[in-house]
């Protein structure tokens, strides 16, 4: 069993004695330099940082372990943390996690806001535009930041989307002796950015998104993207960069509807264009992916950049290559059922998976449930089931 100890920015002084007790007696003691720092030493314990790179070195490094092993991490640390990597890499059973209160947790008390009220994602080691998704009228959401530089960017990123006007506020060393934050417009925020200042590491952001009313009057450009807030497909193609080789907006809410995203399932996007399908299909779920296929090395660029626009670039990815390369279909799901989409761009298909192999695959268009298989007249009751289930 590997326990795995959350610290907050306090250290050592906010840790309870049981998780005390696990850090004085383990033989191996796992972490970054930091959290080393924050435990007081222990005569004859093995120190050790991480390895490099993280996931791929720590099966070598725990294979030789003898004795029980403890690992420190930052708050909660299955919240973006160590934590979910040695779950993944060894099981549940093999890992017990001990959280300390995590930095968003935090940064929602200092700011009075409700869990349910509130999202969170990560940019640690990612893109900022990763928050991008959850923008629309009224959001609250805390991120993540990766170091002291992501307040003023996240700034810059906001204002230059016609959020500008948005609450932003930086907390960081929540918890601890250093504690501080900083409340400024997304604008005042980006002006920092252009004069290169950074607040302290160790920083979460929380974001607050004015009502639709305010930002609509408020002349800062965020009327040109209520098309595009929120999570339901059917985007107007203005919101995509395109050569005119686009799924129309009805067409492509139309399919999606009937392919049903849901949280996790991955699209294959065969001929995709602009990508704006396999945008719209990451967008509608949480943990939803796309694999996009795109002859044209240009459109094929177009599709990424789309993609990192939208805020689903790890999720949605691009290649360049023909539909046979892909026959195999996707891994990990059912044999696929390959979905004809209209558009301009010819040959254009998506397919739908998930990886629940039992799941029904169904088709985006070219059927109807009030459609009798046959050639014969539908009975009475046939027509009246029909048009209920219309």
């Amino acid at each position: 069993m590997i326990e795995v100890v959350g610290l907050g920015d306090a250290g050592w002084a906010a840790l309870g004695e049981p998780q005390r007790e696990l850090v004085r007696g383990a033989d191996l003691l796992l972490g970054g330099a930091r959290h080393l720092a924050l435990v007081p030493p222990v005569d004859g314990q093995d120190r050790r940082t991480w390895p490099s790179p993280l996931r791929e070195g720590l099966p070598a490094l725990l294979a030789d372990v003898r004795g029980s092993v403890v690992v420190l991490a930052s708050g909660d640390p299955l919240r973006s943390g160590v934590g979910t990597t040695l779950v993944e890499l060894l099981g549940p059973p093999a890992v017990r996690i001990h959280p300390a209160v995590s930095s968003d947790t935090l940064a929602r008390a200092r700011l009075g806001w409700p869990a349910e009220t509130t999202d969170v994602v990560t940019t640690v080691g990612r893109d900022l535009e990763a928050v991008l998704p959850l923008l629309a009228p009224g959001a609250r959401v805390v991120v993540l930041c990766s170091d002291g530089r992501d307040p003023a960017r996240l700034g810059g990123l906001l204002a230059g989307r016609g959020l500008a006007a948005a609450r932003l506020t930086a907390l960081w060393h929540l918890g601890g002796a250093e504690e501080g934050s900083r409340t400024a417009t997304a604008g005042e925020w980006a002006d920092q950015d252009a004069a290169g200042r950074a607040t302290p590491d160790l920083v979460v952001c929380a974001v607050e998104v004015p009502p639709a009313e305010r930002l609509a009057g408020a002349g800062t450009g965020a009327a040109a993207l209520a098309g595009a807030w929120g999570p339901v497909p059917g985007r107007p193609e203005d919101c995509f960069d395109h050569d005119g080789q686009i799924t129309k907006r009805d067409v492509r809410a139309t399919a999606l509807a009937r392919l049903r995203p849901t949280p996790g399932a991955h699209l294959w996007d065969l001929g995709a264009g602009s990508g704006s399908v396999g945008v719209e299909w990451c967008l509608a779920a949480p943990r939803a992916g796309c694999t996009a296929v795109e002859r044209d090395a240009e459109r094929a660029d177009r599709a990424r950049a789309n993609a990192q626009a939208h805020g689903v670039a790890p999720a949605s990815r691009c290649s360049t290559a023909t539909a046979p390369t892909c026959s195999a279909g996707p891994p990990r799901a059912a044999p696929p059922c390959h979905v004809p989409t209209p558009s301009s761009s010819a040959g254009e298909r998506a397919t739908s998976s998930s990886t629940s192999p039992g799941r029904p695959c169904r088709p985006a268009v070219g059927w109807s449930p009030t459609r009798s298989p046959s050639r014969e007249r539908p009975s009475s009751s046939a027509r009246s089931d029909a048009s209920a289930a219309t």
